[in-house]
């Protein structure tokens, strides 16, 4: 899929991609929220976009090769801030925060972080008709797992799709 922007900060290069590249079957789980308003963290990053995107289409960025998608909220106080939402299969939340630290997030405020940063441990396997099974994914919780198996199962494939608690 062709990004739209992309923009290198030291050795990270994130990339602003299609709204379609969020795979919604994965689900999302928040990673963090920012101190930033949606249109000041795209900015860092000479992205631009819709300045209303993030109200009703999130943008979905790429970095290191993992898509977060990037939303604007307000807090009670009427302040905007920027949550970062991660794919339900990201194998590693903590490896993810690190490297948004790392290149993304220096000298920003973290308002608010995930508790869990454990690596993702449901499995998603898929056994064919040759009795093979091959790991898919992993997700961060056993109901996005779940909610993935039943999307595969119903596109009508004659494969066989379970979750295994990884090790």
């Amino acid at each position: 899929m062709q990004s739209v922007a992309i923009h290198n900060e030291g050795s990270a290069m994130i990339k602003l991609m299609a709204s379609d590249s969020w795979i919604t079957a994965f689900g999302s789980e928040p990673l963090c929220t920012l101190e930033l308003s949606l249109n000041e963290f795209l900015s860092r990053f000479e992205i631009e976009c819709d300045p209303f995107a993030g109200e009703t289409n999130p943008p979905v960025v790429e970095f290191y090769g993992q898509l977060y998608r990037v939303s604007s909220q307000y807090e009670a106080t009427g302040k905007p801030v920027t949550t970062i939402d991660m794919q339900g299969n990201n194998a590693n939340p903590a490896q993810a925060l690190a490297k948004f630290q790392d290149a993304v997030l220096s000298g920003v405020q973290l308002i608010w972080l995930r508790d869990d940063l454990t690596p993702a441990r449901w499995a998603l396997f898929r056994q064919g008709d040759d009795g093979n099974e091959v790991e898919i994914t992993r997700f961060l919780s056993e109901a996005l797992a779940h909610a993935a198996m039943r999307e595969f199962e119903r596109r009508g494939h004659k494969q066989i799709y379970f979750i295994k608690v990884a090790g």
